[in-house]
């Protein structure tokens, strides 16, 4: 058998200089159009992110982000035809992104300022929130430059990423997948309609692919001369063209038809797990579009007030309770500092809780005073799930499956969950307030409480974070005191209540995305705008009992949902709620309830009259929160009993005994196995995949046309001094996959140290520019 003649065997005659000349046509090889669907796509992605409203419910924040992705776009096309290797094109990439996105975010935190300026206000915005979130531990910051920069970032980097993708490995489907897949996710989170975007992107997309796959065809026929190209490109156009139309034709009649969701048990827990990792990240981001809502699982460890409240009439929780049993309000989660327009739980610490066991027992949420308490049994189920989060009408004592308890500062109540059942049943003690009841809750008995706090409830839940309680929000409440003359915490509550509930005075809206609160924070902006949701209403009153002297957490759950004959009472999302809890020393923590024409104010009859008097307070007021174990027993639960113990973080100790004596003997390992797998013989097949991966990777990738001698003979020209080594390689290649010879083992050993080379050669590419023929 005759080989022809290749490249190779030309040897010394065949030199760099009789390869074709380098250039750089004027359009490229793919057309202009490609190019333009590609850009459309990346700015639409941009656009979504832009209008969702993702920056402090103001979408001028981001007008940038569509200009973003187009440039990185067009930026990752320049390499590609530039022949830029993968570490120029990228690297290069990152200092131009770098540059724009400096100016960009400066231009929408200091319109019309000079260069200077625009750098300086974002220098000091990322540093601000570097100082808030790192050195100062905040559990959130108001800065929003690092957030517009992440922004900012990812949708360059997606655009660059889809123009080196496409035009410099040939990747056209990559290109459209990642851009596509982020404006999916942020369709999905975002409860404004952007199903027309979602429309027009997926018809770029479907164009983009349609023209990228002619352009390869009609190189392919070119090159061997198959047919009349002309005809044959306007063949293959027509047809795309054809399929592209009933595609989406299709889609958006499947999409008004469908009436069901026959992968929706897929996604059972999903949100859970979404949810907490958006928690985990929130804290860095002042985020402020409108979400969807997840349900019981949107009740995390934080809460951002947002622009809008979202909602809707999907049955969540059904909760099984005694028909004649009071219709009150299912508390899920408490939270103790706000920060900007985030309430989040300052610190906090996990608790395990057997089945059975007292829940918060030894804590200071459980009243000193002698306080009638009526005893609520009842069985919560999720709808479509597991109901993870426990939700109880008062202070919860038992829970028949075993539940962790997130205590805020060790002594009080933050949240608690319930994982891993459908259903859970539990027990929760309510305060009696019903007339004639010895030691009943009224409202006579909370003005006589004082205002002997104890000092862990002072420095957590009096703590006023630096700009949330400006002079609007102060002016208010002085007007409120001014009308009510109150003289005690109870009547004060009582009067801030009434004030912010009264409908004439304040507008109850969903939706406030329109409302321009110039800068101020969330007390004060409802203060003078007097407009918002229940989030607004409760946070309002949360800071005007801190700022007289009363100590006061935002808390979020169910209002009374419907409940039937046989005491079934179904939760809907639309049911869900904020409102306040104040601390009365030895009463602990009672209800308010501001928010006007939707709020459910919790009814306390006045009683007998009560001298004026301090009861002794109530909890553990500086002590440890956690005597003798959190069973509420002397001694320690035995082996068994399913004691309660908090989860902390093991020592430095532990890790240095077993992570690095663990860590020698993996890379003891890893050392033999690269040994072996280094000294295997190698073959032909698996030692050209190589070289065309390292190669394709660094900017050098093989087209589809190209043979094994063209391919490795163009490889040769960018790097001579490896022209043995891929001549060996083309030439064993060919001989074991068409010829079918099996390779000597001197052969083999020769490949193995000819692949060992190759590798360090062919990193040179990365400074060298790429050759493209004509």
């Amino acid at each position: 058998m005759t080989v022809a003649q290749t490249p190779f065997d030309l040897g010394a005659s065949y030199t760099a200089s009789q390869a074709p000349a380098r250039r750089l046509a004027l359009a490229p090889e793919e057309g202009w159009s490609s190019v333009v669907l590609l850009a459309l796509l990346c700015a639409l992605l941009g656009w979504a992110i832009d209008d969702a409203h993702w920056v402090l419910g103001d979408q001028s924040n981001t007008n940038f982000l569509p200009w973003a992705g187009a440039l990185g776009l067009l930026w990752g096309f320049a390499a590609a035809k530039l022949g830029r290797g993968r570490l120029v094109a990228h690297g290069g990439g990152a200092i131009l992104a770098t540059a724009f996105l400096v100016f960009a975010v400066g231009s929408q935190l200091a319109p019309g300022q000079d260069p200077g300026a625009m750098i300086r206000v974002t220098a000091d915005g990322v540093w601000g929130a570097f100082d808030d979130l790192v050195i100062r531990g905040r559990a959130t910051t108001t800065e929003i430059a690092h957030y517009l920069l992440v922004l900012g970032g990812l949708v360059w980097a997606t655009g660059q990423f889809a123009g080196y993708a496409a035009y410099a490995h040939r990747r056209p489907l990559a290109a459209v997948v990642v851009p596509g897949t982020i404006l999916l996710v942020n369709v999905s989170i975002t409860a404004l309609d952007q199903y027309p975007v979602l429309v027009l992107a997926s018809l770029a997309a479907l164009l983009f692919l349609v023209r990228f796959r002619v352009a390869d065809e009609q190189r392919t026929w070119a090159r061997h001369r198959i047919a009349d190209v002309g005809n044959a490109v306007g063949l293959s156009l027509r047809a795309g063209l054809s399929f592209v139309a009933i595609a989406m034709a299709t889609s958006l009649v499947l999409a008004a038809a469908a009436s069901s969701a026959p992968l929706a048990g897929w996604w059972h827990g999903i949100d859970q797990r979404l949810v907490d990792l958006g928690t985990q990240l929130a804290r860095f981001f002042p985020s402020g579009g409108p979400g969807t809502s997840f349900g019981t699982a949107g009740f995390g460890p934080s809460v951002t007030i947002e622009g809008e409240w979202t909602s809707d009439d999907t049955p969540v929780l059904t909760i099984r309770v005694d028909p004649a049993a009071p219709r009150l309000k299912w508390r899920a989660v408490a939270y103790d500092q706000l920060v900007g327009n985030r309430w989040t739980r300052s610190d906090s610490v996990d608790v395990d809780v057997a089945a059975g066991r007292p829940v918060l027992a030894g804590t200071g949420e459980l009243p000193t005073a002698p306080v009638a308490m009526e005893e609520v049994r009842y069985t919560v189920q999720g709808v479509s799930g597991d109901p993870g989060i426990l939700v109880e009408p008062g202070i919860p004592t038992s829970v028949d499956r075993a539940s962790r308890v997130t205590l805020v500062g060790e002594s009080w109540f933050g949240a608690a969950r319930v994982d891993g059942a459908r259903s859970y049943e539990a027990t929760a003690d309510v305060p009696v307030v019903a007339e004639g009841v010895a030691d009943a809750l009224s409202a006579n008995r909370l003005r006589a409480a004082g205002q002997d706090y104890p000092e862990a409830v002072r420095s957590l839940y009096l703590d006023l974070q630096p700009g949330t309680a400006g002079e609007d929000v102060r002016a208010l409440l002085a007007t409120i005191l001014g009308l009510a003359r109150p003289t005690n915490p109870y009547d004060t509550a009582r009067a801030i209540e009434s004030y912010l509930s009264d409908p004439t005075k304040f507008t109850y809206r969903t939706n406030v995305l329109d409302v321009d609160c110039g800068g101020r924070g969330v007390a004060d902006c409802f203060a003078v705008t007097r407009q918002g949701y229940c989030e607004h209403f409760a946070t309002t009153m949360v800071v005007m009992l801190r700022i007289a002297g009363i100590p006061a957490r935002l808390v979020e759950g169910y209002l009374p949902g419907e409940r039937n004959a046989a005491g079934v009472e179904l939760i809907r999302k639309s049911r869900a709620h904020a409102w306040v809890e104040a601390y009365f020393p030895g009463f602990g923590w009672v209800d308010f309830d501001p928010t006007a024409a939707v709020g459910e104010p919790q009814a306390i009859p006045a009683g007998p009259p009560v001298a004026t008097a301090t009861p002794a307070a109530s909890g553990a007021a500086g002590g440890s929160p956690l005597p003798s174990g959190r069973n509420g027993i002397d001694e320690p639960a035995g082996p068994g009993e399913g004691g309660s113990t908090p989860v902390r973080t093991p020592g430095i100790g532990p890790i240095i005994v077993v992570v690095l004596p663990l860590g020698g003997v993996l890379l003891v390992l890893g050392v033999l196995w690269l040994r072996r797998r280094l000294s295997r013989p190698v073959q032909p097949e698996v030692v050209y995949r190589t070289v065309t991966d390292i190669a394709g990777r660094l900017g050098h990738p093989r087209r589809p046309t190209q043979t094994v001698y063209e391919y490795l003979g163009s490889l040769s020209d960018a790097l001579p001094s490896a022209r043995p080594e891929l001549q060996l390689v083309a030439r064993a290649t060919v001989e074991s996959t068409y010829g079918r010879r099996r390779p000597s083992p001197d052969r083999l050993v020769a490949l193995g140290e000819a692949q060992r080379r190759l590798r360090l050669a062919l990193l040179r590419l990365v400074f060298r520019r790429r050759s493209r023929p004509r």
